[in-house]
């Protein structure tokens, strides 16, 4: 029987929801933010988004958190 593809969002809808359940709030926290980044993307253009699209906010979105992340330990080392 076909698959029926699910849309990145309703993939990590349902991903957020099991890590919910198991109470792991460091996977809940950082779906979070995955969600609402994707969501605010598609509220901004007023569509839905293409797989390329999704995948260049989720790198926009790990770029960030790498530079606040290296941006955090540079000052730490001061």
């Amino acid at each position: 029987p076909p698959r029926i593809r699910m849309t990145l969002i309703a993939d990590i809808e349902e991903e957020l929801k099991d890590a919910r359940r198991a109470r792991d709030e460091q996977r809940r926290d950082a779906l979070a933010l995955v969600l609402n980044a994707l969501r605010s993307a598609e509220k901004e253009l007023q569509r839905s988004l293409s797989e390329e699209e999704s995948l260049q906010v989720l790198q926009r979105e790990r770029k960030r958190r790498v530079e606040a992340m290296e941006a955090f330990e540079g000052h730490a080392l001061r």
